[in-house]
């Protein structure tokens, strides 16, 4: 008698048809999960308890499948994984590597979450850093500290809205060097920057042809003026000394203009501004201590007459110093002006011998009557003896001048 046929306790894919073995609970090619109702089908010849006990026995080895196989992993050495059947060990392969990638996924967003949150925290606490920072240099300005250049270009950037890090692309304006904070100015107001080199030559180029208006930002079209603490910083140095004094006077006279009761000394050496009080003609210059008179017109030297007969005195004296500036220029004047102090020399009357063209002024300065040069050596001849327009000419008794 024939022994009865194993039933088969294979189940079908319901996705790809694929036969798998009964402890598999996914299919061995589209991962798909074993229905519910897989089980083995109940044998004719075992009766409806031997089917129950058979469906029984493939739910635990079902459940128990991938415990047995992860612990079969873990502990079986390498002899013993390669007894085990392929589909099986390729099977469980793939399942562990859809674990491991949806770990490495969970842990890559909680680092991102992480990371995000950090990132965070540092953005605050830079934020409170550069308030703190900010206030601090603010606070410093206010009482009249003097800043760096750097802290005032900080500062400047701040006071903006931007960071030193977002000038890193830029250039000078002028010659196109690349800028960095400490090698730059940044102007107040609008934010435009140049070179310490390039504004330092615009500054000193203004200041000295008394441009002071155009001490402005050098960016094409923009008309921002420059701090002040930005040009005094662009003239330091002994080789600025008298462009500092030249700017710091200009501050003064627009803040006296603004006044409108301000004066400017006359005398050229003293050239002082100050205050006076309104209606007074005579002013006395705290600087030099010369009175002179603020009604008349040229604020002339103080005189005691009234306004009105000084000028026309003026006028009169006006004409003979016309006169006396004609004579002196004529060729038949034997008077010169002395070249050091402009007092008024006088040549010797000629005598039988010619009358001398080396002169010597009150001052003490020696020159030539013909030309003006001066001072000449003690030595009569020398200036006379050398090579030029006056050869020869130590006792010549033309008063024309030697072009």
């Amino acid at each position: 008698m024939a022994a009865a046929s194993e039933p088969d306790r294979r189940w079908k894919c319901p996705f790809c048809e694929t036969l798998n073995p009964e402890l598999f609970l996914v299919c061995t090619v589209c991962r798909t999960e074993a229905p519910a109702e897989a089980a083995s089908p109940a044998s004719p010849a075992t009766g409806a308890g031997a089917a129950a006990a058979a469906a029984a026995a493939a739910c635990s080895a079902d459940s128990t499948m991938h415990s047995n196989m992860r612990e079969c992993l873990e502990t079986s050495s390498q002899e013993e994984l390669l007894s085990l059947p392929k589909s099986a060990l390729v099977a469980e392969i793939l399942r562990l590597r859809g674990v491991l990638a949806m770990a490495q996924a969970a842990l890559l967003e909680v680092d991102e979450a992480n990371a995000r949150k950090q990132g965070e925290k540092r953005e605050q606490e830079n934020s409170e850093a550069l308030a703190t920072i900010v206030s601090d240099l603010e606070a410093a300005r206010r009482s009249g500290i003097p800043l760096p250049l750097d802290q005032r270009n900080f500062l400047a950037l701040a006071e903006l809205g931007r960071s030193p890090s977002e000038i890193a692309d830029e250039s000078c304006p002028v010659c196109y060097e690349d800028l960095s904070l400490g090698a730059m100015v940044v102007v107040e107001g609008c934010g435009h920057s140049a070179c310490v080199d390039c504004m330092r030559g615009h500054v000193v180029t203004n200041v000295r042809s008394a441009s002071i208006g155009n001490l402005v930002c050098m960016e094409e079209g923009c008309t921002s003026p420059l701090g002040h603490a930005t040009v005094m910083d662009m003239l330091s140095g002994d080789e600025h000394a008298d462009d500092r004094e030249k700017y710091e006077r200009f501050g003064i006279r627009c803040y006296l203009d603004g006044v409108g009761n301000s004066m400017v000394c006359p005398v050229r050496e003293c050239q002082s501004e100050f205050i006076v009080e309104h209606g007074n003609a005579k002013v006395d210059c705290p600087a030099c201590g010369k009175a002179f008179c603020a009604h008349c017109p040229g604020k002339p030297e103080w005189h005691d007459s009234t306004c009105e007969k000084y000028q026309e005195w003026a006028r009169e004296n006006g004409k003979a110093d016309d006169a006396f500036e004609q004579l002196l220029k004529s060729k038949k004047s034997r008077m010169k002006p002395c070249p050091k102090c402009k007092a008024i020399v006088f040549k010797p009357p000629r005598t039988s011998g010619g009358a001398c063209n080396w002169l010597r002024c009150r001052c003490k300065h020696t020159f030539c009557f013909l030309c003006l040069a001066g001072p000449l050596p003690s030595d009569h001849h020398a200036h006379f003896r050398g090579a030029g327009p006056c050869q020869g000419k130590l006792f010549y008794d033309d008063p024309a001048t030697v072009e």
